[in-house]
């Protein structure tokens, strides 16, 4: 039996809009994705499902439950985010000082007693339930892995709506705007001086390259798209000065991780671009500094480690302009068939390729030599008939990274229980667990059986290696 070395850890990630609330309590109506999917001009035009966050798990009310069913599992660690629009429901917060260069914010300086300040801007029931939740998770062995920022922001910052009908420029717009650096980097510092006996490492933020070409919610694409991605990289900079301020923790950043393959041997040059266009540009930046044909010293070794997270594969191939996805692999691929790999696909259509994992990890790990996470994985699968091969089959491909001297820390599902999959409501089900809407109380699929195995055992064991096999049917629509 291969086996995982001692220390390697085993998890699932959360995200805090989309599991806290439920059975319509404990509603947050300060977000600008409350506001979003709860608008009907939205809904008539198909952006947004129609079902809301307040029917969701309930994870503020019920984590106790959570927190029993991770350890039954044999989990030992929670990546979980905050909402700031809880902590902060009304701003701004004071800002900070601030040095620029032109367009660039260079440097914020954030002191001990403007921390203190904060005390009385904090909702103090928010900060109560936040260190109960963290004091929880102690108790039941659970490590915590605290993410400040997983796409919902308090509506003091952004305005969905409002930037929706008005333009990029009309205020609040978020991270359209350089501005919000100062109040990001001075939440994060507030967020750790009061969190951090709890945790193990720190996330400035999830997924920030899945967010600018298609949010926030309210504007799309272009120039808008690099302004964001350029705001986001200051913001995680300032971040990461912030709460080192504070804490001597790891500070770390989450990226969607997508395996780019060429569709044919002479796609390779396409398949190159790719990854040259849409994985490394953002990390470069944060860690040797290069940035828009410069070296900033202000953005340079910003990161302790990087968290991978990885659903499927990016097939692409060669155009006039450069190169396009193809249809019928990746993620575009009909739901519950197989792609034109003859591999199966989720209930998103998702292709499921589990090769693509190592090769993200060992590519990663290749440019940068920073500690990496599997800090998402996961496949939406109602009828639990892919999961237990999806979970075994990734590892796997974690395993073999891990024996090629790639420093892979933990394994992260997507996700404990089923939640709210942000504009597809709940249709897509990624949890180990479902729940009853009605009293929220969690009920265990079969397949986080094959997870708590491995996890226990600290290997694949004999059991379960015929879980390696891609199944070969699928419930019919």
């Amino acid at each position: 039996m291969q086996v995982f070395p001692p220390g390697f850890r085993f998890g699932w990630s959360q995200s805090a809009f989309q599991s806290e609330m439920g059975n319509r309590r404990n509603v947050d109506t300060n977000t600008d994705w409350y506001r979003w999917v709860h608008d009907r001009d939205n809904m008539e035009a198909g952006r947004v499902s129609g079902e809301f966050p307040e029917d969701g798990p309930g994870y503020l009310e019920h984590f106790g439950e959570f927190h029993r069913e991770a350890a039954f599992l044999g989990l030992d660690t929670a990546r979980l985010s905050i909402e700031w629009s809880r902590l902060f429901p009304r701003g701004p917060l004071p800002e900070p000082v601030c040095q620029s260069d032109g367009d660039n914010i260079v440097s914020i300086e954030i002191e001990k007693k403007q921390l203190r300040e904060l005390d009385r801007y904090v909702d103090k029931n928010a900060l109560r339930k936040y260190t109960d939740i963290f004091r929880d998770l102690r108790s039941n062995n659970l490590s915590l892995i605290l993410n400040l920022y997983h796409w919902s922001l308090p509506l003091w910052l952004h305005d969905p709506l409002k930037t929706r009908d008005l333009g990029p420029e009309a205020s609040p717009s978020g991270w359209l705007s350089k501005e919000i650096a100062g109040q990001f980097a001075l939440f994060c510092a507030y967020a750790a001086s009061k969190f951090d006996e709890f945790v193990l490492a720190y996330s400035t933020m999830n997924e920030p390259n899945v967010l600018y070409p298609k949010f926030p919610p309210g504007y799309f694409g272009g120039d808008i798209s690099r302004r964001v991605e350029s705001n986001f990289i200051q913001a995680h900079a300032r971040a990461y000065d912030a709460i080192k301020s504070v804490s001597e923790k790891p500070v770390g950043i989450i990226s969607g991780a997508l395996s780019y393959m060429p569709e044919k041997p002479e796609d390779e040059a396409a398949a190159q671009q790719a990854r040259e266009e849409r994985r490394w540009p953002f990390f470069d930046a944060l860690t040797s500094g290069r940035k828009d044909n410069a070296v900033r010293s202000d953005l340079k070794e910003r990161l302790d480690w990087i968290g991978l997270n990885y659903y499927t594969r990016c097939v692409v191939h060669r155009t006039d302009t450069g190169f396009s996805e193809s249809d019928g692999y990746g993620r575009r691929c009909a739901r519950n068939s197989k792609s034109r790999a003859g591999l199966p696909t989720s209930d998103f259509g998702w292709e499921i390729y589990p090769e693509g994992l190592s090769e993200v990890l060992e590519t990663f790990w290749k440019r940068y030599a920073l500690p990496l996470w599997v800090s998402e994985n996961g496949v939406a699968d109602e009828h639990d008939l892919l999961r237990p091969y999806f979970i075994t089959s990734h590892l796997a491909q974690v395993l073999k990274s891990l024996e090629k001297g790639v420093d892979v820390k933990g394994y992260l599902h997507w996700t404990l229980v089923d939640n709210y999959e942000w504009a597809d409501g709940f249709s897509m089900k990624f949890g180990l667990s479902s729940f009853d809407s009605k009293t929220c109380r969690l009920q265990r699929r079969q397949s986080s059986l094959a997870l708590r195995e491995i996890a226990l055992a600290r290997g694949i064991t004999g059991r379960i290696e015929s879980l390696l096999n891609a199944p070969e049917k699928r419930v019919e629509e």
